[in-house]
């Protein structure tokens, strides 16, 4: 009888040791799925730095579902185009149940081929919008045109995901939860980090690049954020008093603004407004009797020191520096 007894309890303790190893590891498993969710909130605060993700006057609104005119107004500010639609006068209004204050957004939108409204001119202001069609919204901004094939509306997650622009575990809770303002936050920071069709170039590029954020703004979402369209000081010859920059991208950089400095004496050249740097061309400016010999004259006088260092800073427009050069 004892013998039976011992044997039966080893048994008994082994499936504890096993029913607690079997605990641990569901509780564990809990914790790491926690551990890992979305911090939306934090997405929503790097898109309010420029002016995408606003919120109301209730917040953020994260838990939210979002209306088609929120999403809109979300896309042309993730454009950097809401100046631009806001000034924009249409005729006719394009959609005849959009609010007052909405209208400009919904015609500019409507203009530039980033909406086609519902049918029967409704643009369905105030119903909800799904994930499909913001990530419809956000393909359009990268340059894919589902009106040529590009992608279908049905599939319009499916082709984000599989593109890379969105994450799995973005995915699979889209995919599951109903589609809020949270993921509104989250899929557009995801988009404004995201190569655009057929290029290198990420949409957060572009919109430095065009002026419609600044560096100064990039950092402050990502503060490991780097242009990577760079004007470059190629050339300082302090005797012959000229210096050259160039645009090291294949795409062209509005400079204007820009500001050259002669460091040692703090002399400065402000380049004028519509100044184009063309992909991989060099702009010349020049000082002292070298005058009219370059794209630009930099000062009547002589500027730079021969016997001292007077590297040459290039600024941009917020003036960040963009480039140093000494010799």
């Amino acid at each position: 009888m004892s013998t039976t007894y011992v044997k039966g309890g080893s048994k008994m303790k082994r499936y504890r040791v096993i029913l607690i190893i079997v605990l641990i590891l569901v509780l564990l498993s809990q914790s790491s799925i926690v551990s890992a969710q979305i911090d939306y909130e934090s997405y929503a605060d790097k898109l309010s730095v420029i002016g995408v993700f606003k919120g109301t006057g209730n917040g953020y609104e994260l838990d939210r579902e979002p209306t088609r005119l929120e999403g809109l107004i979300m896309l042309i500010r993730l454009l950097g185009k809401e100046d631009e639609a806001l000034a924009f006068k249409a005729d006719v209004p394009a959609f005849i149940d959009v609010p007052s204050w909405g209208e400009r957004y919904t015609n500019y939108a409507y203009e530039e081929g980033l909406t086609k409204g519902i049918g029967e001119q409704k643009f369905g202001s105030t119903d909800k919008m799904n994930a499909k069609s913001y990530h419809t919204f956000l393909l359009r901004a990268l340059g894919y045109d589902d009106s040529v094939g590009d992608f279908n509306w049905s599939s319009a997650s499916e082709f984000i995901y599989d593109k890379g622009i969105v994450s799995e575990q973005y995915y699979n809770a889209i995919s599951t939860d109903t589609f809020l303002r949270d993921h509104v936050a989250k899929s557009s920071y995801d988009t404004l980090f995201s190569k655009s069709k057929d290029s290198d170039v990420r949409l957060i590029d572009s919109l430095v690049t065009s002026g419609d954020i600044s560096q100064t703004m990039a950092n402050q979402i990502d503060p490991e954020y780097v242009d990577p369209f760079k004007v470059i000081i190629v050339e300082l010859e302090k005797g012959p008093e000229y210096v050259v920059i160039q645009n090291t991208n294949n795409k062209e950089i509005d400079i204007s603004g820009w500001t050259m400095v002669s460091e040692k004496g703090n002399q400065t050249f402000v380049f004028p407004e519509g100044v184009i740097l063309g992909a991989m061309k060099t702009c010349k400016l020049t000082s002292g009797g070298a005058q009219g010999e370059g794209d630009f004259d930099m000062a009547a006088t002589t500027i730079w020191n021969n016997s001292s260092s007077d590297p040459a800073v290039l600024l941009d427009a917020d003036g960040v520096e963009v480039s140093r050069f000494d010799n």
